[in-house]
């Protein structure tokens, strides 16, 4: 920790640095870091055409108003895609969604289930003879 005279005590060097200059902290830094696409080829050590396709795919937010456009590299460690990405309220009326289709699943399968008995104990009834339906009975 390194303590500057007119600074917050107990700050590190790069917490220091984002407090001179007004940045909230390293993450708000790291979080606005607009770049051309061949620098964020280089700080993410990929490839151009793959920032390209990762662009065209919404996986790295873009700004197409400038030239060169520039994209944001501090939403990149996430890995998913921004349409991929979901508020905390939608994921659970989406795993709501997903609980009730299993229970109408469940439901369903032993409707079926009772709905196929019949057709079973017929079977079951004569275990040496084929079912057949009564237009398929030879007489």
């Amino acid at each position: 920790m390194i303590h500057w005279p007119g600074h917050a005590p107990g700050l590190s060097f790069l917490s220091l640095v984002c407090h001179t200059v007004g940045i909230a902290s390293k993450e708000t830094a790291m979080a606005d870091e607009w770049q051309t696409i061949p620098e964020a080829a280089r700080t993410l050590g990929k490839s151009e055409r793959t920032v390209y396709r990762w662009v065209s795919q919404g996986r790295i937010p873009v700004d197409r108003t400038v030239s060169p456009c520039l994209v944001n590299v501090g939403n990149v460690s996430t890995g998913t895609p921004m349409a991929a990405r979901v508020a905390d309220g939608e994921l659970e009326r989406l795993r709501e969604r997903v609980q009730e289709l299993q229970d109408d699943k469940t439901y369903l399968q032993n409707a079926l289930a009772a709905a196929l008995m019949p057709t079973q104990r017929l079977l079951e009834a004569r275990p040496g003879r084929k079912w057949r339906w009564p237009w398929q009975r030879k007489v």
